[in-house]
């Protein structure tokens, strides 16, 4: 790291944000709210939750850079005692429960039942709003509720493959006492690992896939062995077999599944010969759907999660009718 890159961090740091932070609440008046998240996707899912809790009140959003960066920032503002009633914190829950991480327990921190806030975007609901608001076709086409079936069978198929992937990352990061790997997750094209077969009606894996994500993930450094798929077996009964695969599976993985689907889907619905051979309503999308704008997309058609809401209202109040 260079001394440009190693100011630019600091600049970014959680002591920073914190200073910001401080700055701001000397100039502000008591109403204000000050809301502190990982990264930059995130206030657009949970400030545009929000919205209908904040009412006119002013607020300010804080970027720390990470779980730990917003943790810390939580622990100075806490020492620290101003605003204690206004200043709330996300992080997401990653495989921390599993890991044996730290869990926050301050009524401050929200932390996602999911493994990140953007599990929450791929849902049912949103699909739904999807057909409607953004390919503006009518709820009363028969086609909506292919769709949506067709939805859940392939994203029960994704979840097979995610459950040994996932299973792939817990070894990566030292599960039952292994070495801990600095695993790069971001660094994973999942395009060179899984392939969205809608004729088949599953997600399959890509030649090459396991190569390219233990390499791209950096589960190859060296002097790592190779990685057994009778440990992958054991780790997948054991701590992912039951429960949700929200809870563990990558937000960020089962997002791409959800854009690739909508952009496959829009690009069928939008052909006019097709339509016009079928005698049915064409898709008239105003912005395609892609993996860098998909967040803006579909964070304002997503409900708020049960323990989003519950964490809101207590910390800002129900909100108006």
């Amino acid at each position: 790291m260079n001394y440009v890159d190693f100011l630019r961090k600091e600049a970014e740091g959680s002591h920073a944000q914190f200073h910001q932070f401080l700055l701001t609440v000397g100039q502000e008046g008591p109403d204000s709210h000050y809301f502190f998240f990982e990264g930059d996707d995130d206030p657009l899912f949970y400030l545009d939750q929000a919205q209908s809790f904040l009412e006119n009140r002013t607020y300010y959003e804080f970027i720390c850079q990470g779980r730990e960066g917003v943790l810390k920032v939580h622990e100075l503002v806490a020492r620290d005692g101003r605003a204690s009633d206004r200043t709330h914190f996300f992080v997401d829950k990653d495989h921390n429960d599993i890991m044996g991480g730290v869990q926050p327990t301050a009524p401050s921190v929200f932390q996602t039942y999911c493994y990140s806030f953007e599990n929450y975007l791929v849902c049912d609901r949103v699909l739904r709003r999807f057909w409607g608001e953004r390919l503006h076709l009518p709820s009363t086409d028969q086609r909506l509720a292919e769709t949506m079936e067709l939805f859940r069978e392939m994203r029960s198929s994704l979840m097979k493959r995610m459950r040994i992937l996932m299973a792939i990352v817990l070894i990566g990061r030292g599960i039952e006492g292994r070495q801990q790997l600095k695993l790069n997750l971001n660094n994973i094209n999942l395009d060179k690992v899984l392939k969205i077969d809608l004729g088949a009606r599953r997600v399959g894996w890509m030649r090459d896939g396991f190569r390219h994500f233990l390499s791209a993930s950096n589960m190859t450094q060296a002097g790592i062995g190779p990685v057994r798929s009778s440990d992958i077996r054991r780790i997948c009964r054991r701590y992912l077999a039951a429960g949700d695969p929200k809870h563990y599976v990558r937000g960020k993985f089962e997002l791409w599944f959800l854009v690739r689907f909508l952009m496959i889907k829009t690009k069928e619905l939008a052909d006019r010969k097709l339509a016009a051979s079928a005698g049915v309503a064409r898709a008239r999308p105003k912005e395609n759907i892609t993996l860098s704008n998909c967040i803006i997309q579909l964070a304002p058609l997503c409900p708020c999660p049960q323990d989003v809401s519950r964490f809101l209202i207590s910390r800002l109040g129900n909100p108006q009718p």
